[in-house]
């Protein structure tokens, strides 16, 4: 290791050691090596190289969230706040008995350390940072944030409801002690960086990185990095035409998150050697892209036929966006009826039977999920219905009438003092569940009464001695 590599390396030993991230080892089973990592603005980062312990540890199957739903929850909202956990996975403790496994040394005779926090590189990491990102906002996921690991995205329709929803998630960070870093947090604004997107009301667009690397892309110059270009794009042989790739990749469609109340539209195409599809949606009559799919076939696939190519751009974009189409209607859009070139076949075997067998379970699924919805519906319709029945009551029927405003006493009678007044008669039924009412003495209401606020008179049995 060079010296001016070395000595930077040990500043960061020092800061670490001074943060009390890490400390020094005496009796190590597991000894790692370092990597230093040179940072954009110059400095330089102790990695370790963990691949002989994670091979070596069970993988933690917590479910990690689906990038590309949260992407499409955080779109749409009029106020976006960004924030970026300070540090990351070390805010966590390491178990006390798992201490000595993240054992490193450092050349140059600087000794040998252990992590006291988790540290990045390690095999769980991020299953277990995002287990515990879960935990601490788990009644607000999904409603007024969302989170990718360390990555977290509160958003609003308004700025007056987006002010709540920031202390809700503040008062949470202060509330377990997580920290971020204000360098990399952005608050109230209108559109934002989230796991390489941008996201805003309008939708979700590529990412500013992503634009600048094709805006300064330079045109191929030899025959390998010409054939290295056609690889990524299929085509550009002249400066012009590449100038107007990099025109198009740069300036793309505004995609729309899915909604599943409208059907989906898939476009299919195939070329010589690659396949691609479109997902869009209707908006008053107009097509707005909710997805772009593609991919390279293989060799064999190359030659299969062109139906066959189009069946298997069908089965790319189906598996790919299972968790998106399970439960709304799909509508194919291409050159040949691939649904029917499958279905229809006396026999289905190998690849082709492969892809039907695939998009009919899907189909199966999506018909058992829109089953499954529906019944669930249902109970919870029976279930609110049985609580909540509403009253109707006939003309000459004896009511109560509720106090109004609730909650209010009489200074006489205090925490006694009663809830319904009456009874009364009911002279007159009306629209919207009213009802005119008149006292026994034969005094009428002036203005008309909700039946929500009344209930069924009975006589008592000192009322019937009576």
């Amino acid at each position: 290791m060079k010296a001016e590599i070395l000595e930077e390396v040990k500043k960061e030993i020092e800061k670490m050691l001074a943060a009390g991230f890490i400390r020094p080892c005496r009796y190590a089973e597991w000894i790692s090596s370092i990597v230093p990592v040179e940072k954009k603005d110059g400095r330089w980062r102790v990695a370790i190289d963990f691949r002989d312990l994670n091979r070596a540890t069970p993988k933690d199957e917590y479910p990690m969230p689906v990038a590309e739903t949260l992407i499409n929850a955080a779109a749409g909202h009029k106020v976006l706040s960004f924030m970026d956990g300070n540090a990351g996975y070390n805010q966590i403790f390491m178990a006390p008995e798992d201490i000595h496994k993240t054992a490193f040394r450092v050349p140059g005779a600087v000794g040998l350390f252990e992590y006291v926090v988790m540290t990045f590189g390690l095999k769980n990491a991020g299953a277990t940072f995002q287990r515990a990102m879960n935990y601490i906002f788990h009644d607000l996921i999904g409603k007024l944030v969302e989170i990718y690991i360390d990555d977290v995205v509160v958003k609003s329709v308004s700025m007056e409801g987006h002010l709540d929803d920031l202390r809700r998630v503040l008062d949470r960070t202060r509330k377990f002690g997580l920290r971020m870093n204000p360098k990399k947090c952005a608050f109230g604004v209108t559109a934002g960086q989230f796991l390489g997107f941008l996201v805003h009301e309008r939708g979700i667009e590529i990412g500013l990185k992503s634009q600048e690397a094709v805006r300064t892309m330079q045109p191929p110059t030899t025959k390998k990095e010409l054939q290295r270009l056609i690889g990524k794009i299929n085509f550009g042989q002249n400066s012009r035409a590449f100038d107007e790739i990099k025109r198009y990749l740069t300036t793309p469609p505004v995609l729309v998150p899915p909604q599943q109340d409208r059907p989906f539209y898939i476009y299919l195409s195939v070329a010589d050697t690659s396949i691609a599809s479109v997902v869009v949606q209707l908006y008053d009559g107009v097509e707005k892209v909710v997805f772009y799919l593609s991919r390279r076939m293989l060799d064999a696939e190359t030659r299969y036929p062109e139906v066959e190519k189009l069946c298997l751009c069908l089965f790319f974009t189906c598996t790919k966006l299972h968790h998106i189409l399970l439960t709304a209607e799909i509508i194919v859009i291409c050159k040949s009826d691939v649904v029917k070139h499958m279905l229809s076949a006396p026999v289905l075997k190998g690849r082709l039977a492969l892809m039907s067998d695939t998009i009919e379970d899907a189909t199966e699924l999506r018909l058992w999920s829109l089953e499954k919805i529906k019944e669930n519906k249902a109970r919870v319709a029976r279930a609110y219905n049985k609580k909540v029945r509403p009253k109707e009551f006939q003309v000459g029927d004896l009511v109560w009438e509720a106090v109004l405003p609730l909650g209010t006493r009489d200074k006489a009678y205090g925490k006694w003092s009663p809830n319904w007044h009456g009874p009364y008669k009911v002279v007159q039924a009306l629209k919207g569940n009213a009802y005119m009412l008149e006292e026994l003495s034969g005094e009428k209401f002036p203005v008309a009464v909700n039946g929500q606020h009344l209930k069924k008179y009975f006589p008592s049995m000192w009322d019937d001695g009576q």
